[in-house]
């Protein structure tokens, strides 16, 4: 067995009516969608879920990880994931310059 999985055995993953990423791994909760979701609203669950004590903190850490993500991104990922980010979060991603 690996990571409690046969070998050989592969996760399989597909999206549910809403969009949000489901997995066959009884061990990962599905991804939320952020898809429609403000700005603000992205920052208030990355505080919850994250325990910042400020928004503001929260909001430098989604900053710094959307810089960071739009440096090593290219093509249809960097695409894709704009997408579904709010527009301010997508303009932080997009306004990086991937390295080549």
């Amino acid at each position: 067995m690996v990571g409690g999985r046969a070998p050989g055995h592969h996760l399989q993953t597909t999206s549910d009516e809403t969009g949000n990423r489901v997995t066959d791994d009884p061990q990962q909760e599905p991804c939320r969608s952020t898809v429609g979701m403000t700005f603000e609203q992205l920052l208030e669950r990355v505080r919850y879920e994250g325990a910042y004590p400020t928004r503001a903190q929260a909001e430098v850490s989604v900053r710094a990880v959307l810089a960071a993500l739009g440096r090593r991104l290219t093509g249809d990922e960097r695409v894709e994931l704009a997408a579904r980010l709010p527009h301010e979060a997508a303009v932080t991603l997009t306004s990086e310059i991937p390295a080549t």
